[in-house]
């Protein structure tokens, strides 16, 4: 019966180890799955991290073979997520740059340190530029093949706006910024790399804007620009792709023709001269003068050619430059005549008036010579003056009488470009200024104001407001005079207001 006892309790205590050690391996289970639990969160962090990472990430071998890639990496270069270990990353890289990921790779073996390279990697939609940086490591689980034990670890990260964004700025840098040609820094650089057999005949010339500082000293640097972007736009317009210009100068424009035979280079430079003749700024007619020579032989250097095309274009400019400077003046004044014949009738009475006045005066004959050319050319800077102004009926706005006040200073550049006129600029510069100092461009007063240019506002106003076009008001004679005694000793010198008056006065009694 004590034998039963006791066997019964030591079964009793057996279950109990049991229990004990059954639960002690529940909670060891338990723990192994949460670890388990938390390994597996812990690793679709990582997956997740991975394959929603900003860069393309990717495993190959020495070979190329991709062991493993990311979905960045797969939609970057548009392969399906699940063939990218089927795929080889040297397929995926444009031609001309897999000589580079081979070096990169030699890199890796030799060096065993980090190595970035710049390649372009076909996509859907063309090729992307990326740079591909690699480190190596060894993971024999993930070789491709048996006999390759060495990967790489690679991020890719996308460079093509910033490709974009560094060829602008390029494409800026070598661009005239007026023009949009190319500029003499790309044409320096377009010298060393070009003009080579495969090229041949490569066919230059040298253009010249024929009289733009002319223009940009009489008018002014805004229709000396203008000139510039219209024969510029000729040129654009009936050039093929394949030219090339460059603006290298204020008023000089390279072009090149590469494969293209001297005839049709020619003839493309007739035709844009042609067309550039059709154009005229405030009256003066445009052109250029060129130069053309042909590179047909390997051996020639391509600065000989230019130099060729260069004196052909001086020898074309010599004879074609039949506007001297001292013709300047007939250029601009016909041209402003022709666009507003009013100026031209009140200029002609200018010379007349100044003339007649001068004469009253007892002034020698070669002063009242002098008054009588200066009077049909005191108005000659309203030539930079644009035909919507310069023709406007009714009241100018407030910008146009700006543009307006700036003709003495344009009249003044004009005429201090022809030769021994300087007197007549001086003159015509000061002729809108007041006798109390309230006029302009330089609010000058009393004598220190040329004399000539106070007799000039006398009798321009007086004429203005006789004849008065665009419809506005008529003043009669004796209107004219009031205005005149009214504003003597402010805007007119009165000395030569009481003048003025009796040789009006005189004159009524003379008819």
């Amino acid at each position: 019966m004590n034998e039963i006892k006791v066997q019964k309790k030591e079964g009793e205590q057996s279950i109990e180890q049991l229990a004990s050690k059954n639960e002690k391996l529940r909670a060891h289970n338990e723990k192994l799955e949460r670890q388990l639990k938390a390994s597996r969160q812990e690793e679709q962090r990582f997956q997740s991290l991975f394959h929603n990472a900003p860069a393309g990430y990717l495993v190959f071998d020495q070979h190329g073979q991709i062991c493993d890639a990311n979905l960045r990496f797969c939609s970057m270069v548009s392969i399906p997520f699940k063939q990218r270990r089927r795929m080889n990353i040297q397929d995926l890289i444009q031609e001309e740059d897999r000589e580079t990921f081979r070096f990169m790779i030699h890199q890796l073996l030799n060096k065993n340190q980090t190595c970035s390279i710049e390649a372009r990697l076909l996509s859907g939609s063309g090729f992307l530029h990326v740079i591909i940086t690699g480190n190596r490591y060894e993971c024999p689980a993930l070789s491709a093949s048996e006999d390759s034990k060495v990967l790489f670890a690679g991020i890719v990260t996308e460079v093509s706006k910033l490709k974009r964004e560094q060829q602008i700025i390029k494409d800026r840098s070598m661009r005239d910024t007026l023009t949009g040609l190319y500029n003499r820094t790309f044409y320096n650089d377009y010298l060393t790399y070009h003009g080579k057999a495969d090229e041949l005949p490569f066919s230059v010339a040298i253009m010249d804007l024929d009289r733009l500082k002319m223009i940009n000293d009489s008018l002014g640097h805004t229709f000396g620009d203008r000139a510039i972007t219209t024969v510029t736009k000729v040129l654009k317009k009936y050039a093929k792709d394949k030219y090339i210009f460059a603006r290298i100068g204020g008023d000089e424009i390279v072009a090149f023709f590469p494969d293209t035979e001297l005839a049709e280079a020619e003839k493309f430079l007739k035709n844009a001269e042609n067309q550039v003749a059709k154009y005229s700024l405030s009256g003066i007619r445009l052109s250029f003068s060129w130069g053309c020579a042909v590179k047909t032989n390997p051996e020639q250097d391509l600065h000989t050619v230019l130099s060729a095309a260069e004196d052909m274009m001086y020898r074309k400019k010599f004879r074609n430059n039949t506007v001297k400077k001292s013709e300047t003046l007939d250029v601009i004044l016909n041209a402003l005549f022709n666009r507003n014949p009013n100026i031209h009738k009140h200029c002609l009475r200018m010379s007349r008036l100044l003339e007649r006045f001068g004469s009253y005066l007892g002034l020698e004959d070669k002063r009242i010579s002098f008054l009588q050319g200066l009077g049909y050319v005191h108005d000659i800077g309203m030539a930079s003056i644009s035909d919507e102004i310069l023709n406007k009926h009714g009241r100018l706005t407030q910008s146009e009488r700006r543009e307006i006040k700036r003709h003495p200073e344009t009249g003044y550049r004009i005429l201090k470009s022809v030769p021994d006129m300087e007197k007549e600029a001086q003159i015509v510069l000061y002729h809108h200024e007041n006798w109390d100092g309230s006029g302009y461009p330089y609010g000058l007063s009393g004598e220190s104001i040329p004399v000539e240019s106070r007799m000039v506002l006398i009798l321009d106003t007086y004429d203005r407001m006789k004849y008065a076009p665009f419809g506005r008001h008529h003043f009669s004679e004796a209107e004219i005079v009031r205005e005149l005694e009214r504003w003597s000793g402010q805007q007119f010198d009165p000395f030569l207001t009481g003048r003025f008056i009796e040789w009006l006065e005189d004159s009524k009694k003379q008819h």
